[in-house]
C-alpha cells in the first residue's frame, strides 16, 4: 500500500469532523509510512508503532497537524518563561544523522510563511520552526527583546539535545539569528538571511532615528489601510500578500503598532559588531522596498564577501513570493556545507 505523496492534501481530503464519527469522538484516518504507522497522542505527543496502517488522531491533534507548516507531520510543543509561552513545531521524526534547520519568520508574521520551504526541506533535513515570542500563537507575551528571543531559541535546542543548528531567518528572524550567534556562536552550523539586515555599524544616525519612530507613525494609519499597506509592501504576488494579510489578522491595531515599535527599536538596543564564524548566505527579493534592505545587503556582501542572491519576482517576503527560486538557493548553499 503506497503512502500519500502530499500528507497535507491527504489530511484535508480524509479527515471528517462530523459528530459521532466514532463512539469515543476520534476521527479515523488511514496513512501508511514506510511499512508502519503510528498513533499520535494529542496530550503528550508520544508515538507508538502499530501493526495495521490505521491512524486514529484525536480531534485536537488533527487541528494541530492541519495548522502546522504545510499540513505536514510537525508536532507542536511549547516552552514558557516569565514573559509568556512560546509555541514551536518540530518534525515528528528527528534523524540524528541529518542537519537541523530552524526557520525564523519576520516581524508581525508567523510560521506559516515557511510552508513552501518546510514541505521541501523536511525530506532531507530535521526541521524546527516557531511563532516567535509575541507573535502568532506565542501570545500574550510581555517584554519582547532580542536577547530574550535568543534565550528561548537556546532553550528549545537544549530541550531536544540539538547541539548545532542551521538558522534560516527572514527579516526579523535574521535579527534573532544574529542575536543568537553573538551569544552562542558554536551552536550555529550556518546562517541564511532572507531579506534581513546585518548587525554592526551599518546604520547612520538618520537610519536609527527613523527606526525609533515606527510605532507612532504606524498609529497615524487607519487600521485597514495599515494592514493593506503592509501586505502590499512586503509581498509582490497575490499569494504573498494574502499570506501576509492572514498573518496580520490575529493582531489588534494597538498590538500591531506596538509590535512594529519594539521590533525595530529592540533591534537597535541589541545591535553590536558581529563577526559571524559560520558560513553565511544572503538572499533578497529584487523588489524589496522595505526600508533600505537592498542597500544594506549590498553593503553587507561588500564588507564580508558573503554570497548575495537576488530573487526575481519577489519583494520583502521573497520566500513566499518566489519559493522555488529561494529553495534552490538554499539547497545549493546547504549542499556545499557537506
Amino acid at each position: 500500500m503506497d503512502g500519500p505523496r502530499d500528507l497535507g492534501t491527504e489530511l484535508k481530503r480524509n479527515i471528517y469532523y462530523s459528530a459521532g464519527a466514532l463512539p469515543d469522538g476520534r476521527v479515523p484516518f488511514i496513512w501508511w509510512r514506510t511499512g508502519r504507522s503510528a498513533i499520535i497522542k494529542a496530550d503528550s505527543h508520544e508515538c507508538e508503532n502499530v501493526s495495521e496502517p490505521s491512524l486514529f488522531f484525536e480531534k485536537e491533534t488533527c487541528r494541530k497537524i492541519l495548522q502546522s507548516p504545510g499540513g505536514h507531520m510537525m508536532v507542536e510543543y511549547s516552552i514558557e518563561d516569565s514573559c509568556g509561552k512560546v509555541v514551536y513545531w518540530m518534525a515528528e521524526e528527528m534523524v540524528p544523522s541529518r542537519e537541523t534547520l530552524f526557520f525564523l519568520h519576520g516581524l508581525t508574521a508567523d510560521h506559516t510563511m515557511f510552508e513552501k520551504q518546510i514541505s521541501l526541506f523536511k525530506r532531507f533535513y530535521n526541521i524546527l520552526t516557531w511563532d516567535a515570542p509575541a507573535h502568532g500563537r506565542s501570545r500574550p507575551y510581555e517584554g519582547f527583546t532580542y536577547a530574550g528571543a535568543a534565550e528561548c531559541l537556546k532553550k528549545i535546542l537544549d530541550r531536544h539535545e540539538i547541539e548545532n543548528v542551521i538558522l534560516i531567518g527572514q527579516s526579523m528572524g535574521g535579527f534573532i539569528s544574529q542575536a543568537f550567534i553573538s551569544r552562542y556562536p558554536r551552536r550555529v552550523r550556518a546562517f541564511i538571511a532572507i531579506d534581513s539586515t546585518p548587525y554592526g555599524d551599518y546604520y547612520s544616525k538618520s537610519d536609527k532615528w527613523w527606526l525609533r519612530q515606527v510605532e507612532w507613525m504606524a498609529k497615524l494609519f487607519p487600521d485597514r489601510l495599515l494592514r493593506s499597506a503592509m501586505a502590499d509592501q512586503t509581498a509582490l504576488t497575490e499569494e504573498g500578500r494574502e499570506n501576509m494579510r492572514q498573518m496580520l489578522s490575529v493582531y489588534s491595531r494597538k498590538e500591531l503598532c506596538r509590535l512594529l515599535g519594539i521590533g525595530f527599536a529592540g533591534f537597535l538596543e541589541d545591535n553590536r559588531d558581529l563577526a559571524i564564524p559560520c558560513p553565511v548566505l544572503l538572499i533578497v527579493g529584487e523588489k524589496d522596498r522595505t526600508g533600505k534592505v537592498m542597500i544594506y545587503n549590498r553593503e553587507w556582501t561588500r564588507r564580508t564577501g558573503y554570497p548575495l542572491k537576488v530573487i526575481r519576482g519577489a519583494a520583502h517576503n521573497a520566500n513566499v513570493d518566489n519559493p522555488g527560486a529561494v529553495n534552490r538557493c538554499i539547497l545549493d548553499f546547504l549542499a556545499k556545507l557537506a
